[in-house]
């Protein structure tokens, strides 16, 4: 029987529909997670393009099929970007199994071409701040850099030419969630480049030479954000902890060139975006002593350093730079709250950060490793203080608005008028509009912790005709987020602070029934549609609806949850996080209707 929405005549059909219709030459209305044609028959309903891998000749033949396997990238950014021209390659089969301790191929091959090209039409373009401006000639005349962008393209398809699971509740929208399977030709093609490169940086460290210093640290800062997109958070964190001792021993080589300045842009803002992922009872930027300076170099233990690369950043940085520190302040604020409230010492306490560590650990089954333990024994910033440090980067926020462009500025609002959703002007970029949510976010955050009210987290009627500030202003950014491209969001916001985390961030940060209700039942179903789950920079996109809706119940309950961390081991594979099916366990922080602090290990639905 035709498909009742057909026209009669020939099938007309878009390049977008799933292929299960392809196949059946069928129109598809390119629902999402599942289109209406594959839920009628019980089909397994896919999107993306069926790669075809066998033997390509010349670099005319196979660059058409580049085409194919490279996603457009984000509006406004490819068209900026011009097309590198990148070597031909020789004939070959495409993903063939490395041999280990093969020595480095001398030249690129087909497999090559394919990723080096979908680097330059899309990657490219959504890696953060300097990351974008790796000449092609550093790329080209250096093994270990040339497999680490290999390695990174090859990641990102992994997450595009993909096919999307999904868990549909009829009974509950808010906890029906989908999540991409990567594909696992393109995840282990990137694994073996990422051996690759790192043969690359053994040979490049013994060159004694200014720019194979930097192409060392750009290769490592690259490797480190693969890992932190595709493997798991213990080898981020190591690729992490590389760059650092690399930049302690060759800081004033690095200075020395160009690339070398721009590579440590690179390493600074990968350090700013790895403290999201840290223990909140360890030390905050400037909060350290000299025995474990020297022992456990980072940005804020080399303080010129770190003031060097402030000072270059650019506005798309300084405003990223802002929210992950305002994050961290407010973390540390959170559960060194709850925790003195639960173990009924004040929140001045010099014992506090210790016994926040020890009870977090403990909750979330770990040993702890003996420089975190050191780390957390060594805290003196608390309570006030804490305070005093988030009014910094209110003043900061401050610095950003006055290097931004006049037409952004004025689409800014600290949250004293209620605008509807239409009364945004668009923004020239889609990083300008999430540059916008970051800033009131950080106001959000700020405005919450600051003002330390229970009125502002307690339950309130939702017939009360009094709507705060803070309540506004979280209008003004849900309104933003509804005229967003959420097709660009999804693939461009792979590598920064994506919006799913904003959104997660700000339901941590600020509740009430109608942002509860405004976020799971209006703006997550349209995420669903219009996107695909890809942007997972921190946090998978169905663990965060995950997050967002255990939030809401509990809210709706009388309890405020202010912190949600993942219960899982470091090692814990990405491709294990993106998994629906798999039981995942949260620590969470918070008070109750009636004041009382809890930190708790929950199961998450």
């Amino acid at each position: 029987m035709p498909d009742p929405g057909s026209p009669s005549g020939k099938i007309r059909r878009g390049h977008t529909g799933c292929k299960a219709c392809r196949r059946r030459g069928k129109r598809c209305d390119e629902s999402k997670p599942v289109c209406r044609g594959c839920q009628r028959l019980s089909q397994n309903c896919e999107y993306g393009t069926n790669f075809s891998f066998r033997h390509y000749g010349a670099y005319q033949n196979h660059s058409r099929n580049v085409r194919h396997t490279s996603m457009p990238g984000p509006k406004g950014c490819s068209d900026s970007l011009p097309q590198q021209k990148w070597p031909g390659a020789a004939p070959g089969r495409i993903f063939v199994k490395a041999r280990p301790n093969a020595a480095l191929p001398s030249a690129p091959s087909a497999e090559d071409d394919i990723y080096f090209k979908h680097f330059d039409s899309h990657v490219r373009a959504v890696l953060p701040g300097s990351l974008k401006e790796i000449p092609q000639s550093s790329i080209l005349s250096s093994d270990s850099l040339r497999y680490a962008v290999l390695c990174l393209s090859a990641s990102n398809l992994s997450m595009l030419d993909t096919r999307v699971d999904s868990r549909r509740l009829p009974s509950d929208d808010r906890i029906s969630v989908f999540s991409p399977i990567a594909n696992r030709t393109h995840h282990d093609q990137a694994r073996k480049y990422h051996d690759l490169a790192m043969a690359g940086v053994g040979s490049s460290e013994k060159i004694n030479e200014p720019i194979h210093y930097a192409v060392v640290l750009a290769t490592k800062v690259l490797l480190a954000i693969y890992h932190h997109a595709s493997t798991d958070h213990l080898h981020f964190r190591l690729g992490i902890e590389s760059t650092h001792h690399f930049v302690s021993r060759h800081s004033m080589t690095l200075l020395q060139t160009e690339l070398g300045l721009q590579a440590l842009q690179m390493w600074h803002r990968l350090s700013a975006s790895s403290r999201t992922s840290r223990d909140p009872s360890l030390l905050l930027e400037g909060e350290s002593n000299p025995y474990l300076q020297s022992k456990y170099p980072s940005p804020h233990t080399m303080e010129g350093l770190s003031l060097t690369c402030i000072l270059r950043m650019s506005s798309d940085e300084l405003i990223y730079d802002i929210l992950i520190k305002t994050i961290g302040i407010r973390r540390r604020a959170v559960v060194f709250r709850a925790v003195a409230g639960v173990h009924n010492i004040s929140n001045e306490s010099k014992n506090l950060g210790p016994l926040a560590h020890d009870h977090l650990e403990r909750l979330l089954g770990n040993h702890g490793r003996k420089e975190e333990h050191d780390e957390a024994q060594t805290t003196f910033v608390r309570g006030s203080h804490l305070i005093g440090l988030l009014q910094i980067q209110r003043d900061r926020l401050t610095v950003w608005k006055t290097r931004i462009d006049r037409e952004f500025q004025s689409s800014l609002h600290d949250g004293h008028v209620s605008l509807r959703y239409d009364d945004f002007p668009p923004f020239s970029r889609h990083r300008d509009a999430m540059n916008a949510l970051y800033y009131l976010l950080c106001l959000v955050m700020i405005e919450t912790l600051q003002r330390e009210d229970s009125g502002v987290d307690s339950p309130k009627s939702t017939s009360q005709t009094y709507i705060s500030p803070i309540q506004r202003t979280v209008d003004i950014m849900l309104g933003i987020i509804d005229v967003l491209d959420f097709a660009t969001s999804n693939t461009s916001d792979v590598y920064t602070f994506s919006l799913t985390e904003v959104l997660l961030q700000l339901a941590l940060a600020w509740h009430s029934t109608s942002t509860f209700h405004h976020i799971l039942d209006i703006t997550w179903p349209l995420l669903e549609t219009r996107g695909r789950g890809f942007e997972h920079s921190h946090y998978p996109t169905h663990l965060a609806k995950r997050i967002i809706a255990l939030l809401a119940s509990n809210w709706a309950r009388g309890r405020s949850i202010n912190i949600a961390s993942l219960a899982v081991e470091e090692s814990t594979p990405k491709l294990h996080l993106l998994a629906i099916g798999k039981p995942v366990d949260l620590v969470v922080c918070g008070h109750d209707i009636h004041g009382r602090y809890f930190v708790d290990r929950v199961p998450l639905s």
